[in-house]
């Protein structure tokens, strides 16, 4: 069955890894109660991956060769690019 997950990413230590159904497509990023999260496409039945995701804040060095990006975030002051790695 194909539902849609949340996953919660941290912003403070920047990489966060997180096991999601293999072949989930991350539908969206976004602010929830003020935390950064990662929306997921998911089939239920399909085992784990550990995927990894990282959120940079404007004028950070990213290497963008590596990564895949995903969205940007606008929080108060704070700009967020979420890439998955």
């Amino acid at each position: 069955m194909k539902t849609i997950y949340k996953y919660q990413l941290n912003a403070i230590s920047m990489v966060t890894e997180i096991p999601i159904p293999r072949k989930a497509k991350v539908l969206k990023c976004g602010l929830q109660n003020n935390q950064v999260f990662i929306w997921a496409m998911v089939q239920t039945d399909n085992e784990d991956e550990i995927r990894s995701f990282e959120v940079c804040p404007t004028g950070e060095e990213v290497d963008v060769k590596a990564k895949n990006h995903i969205g940007t975030i606008f929080q108060d002051e704070l700009v967020w690019h979420i890439f998955e790695i």
